[in-house]
């Protein structure tokens, strides 16, 4: 589900499981996004999610990548312990911003500290 308003997207991520087959269409379905939203700040909400496979690190930092061409900034939220700790493994949590908050929480946050 993606939710935009001004410059902001929330995209949550359904399921407990992001994993092939799903995993191809999330990198193509999170670079529409930020094609369509040109957002100034993109927050992915993973808090249904437990476990993303290998393809779907790699959609993470592509749009990464894409949305920091583009000036703008990502955030992947909501995200459990495990899955923290496995990013952080991958040294993931050095190129992409983590929080455990929900997206509209993180959002609400990060518009505080914006103003």
């Amino acid at each position: 589900a993606v939710f935009g308003k001004g410059h902001v997207v929330l995209i949550v991520l359904q399921g407990p499981e992001v994993s092939f087959p799903a995993s191809q269409g999330l990198s193509t379905a999170l670079l529409e996004s930020i094609q369509q939203h040109q957002p100034e700040h993109l927050f992915l909400d993973c808090s249904e999610v437990r476990k993303l496979d290998s393809l779907s690190l790699g959609a993470l930092i592509k749009c990464h990548i894409a949305i920091s061409n583009e000036g703008g900034k990502m955030t992947v939220c909501g995200l459990h312990s495990d899955m923290q700790a496995a990013l952080g493994v991958k040294s993931l949590d050095r190129v992409l911003e983590l929080t455990d908050q929900p997206g509209k929480q993180a959002i609400a946050r990060w518009q505080a500290e914006s103003n």
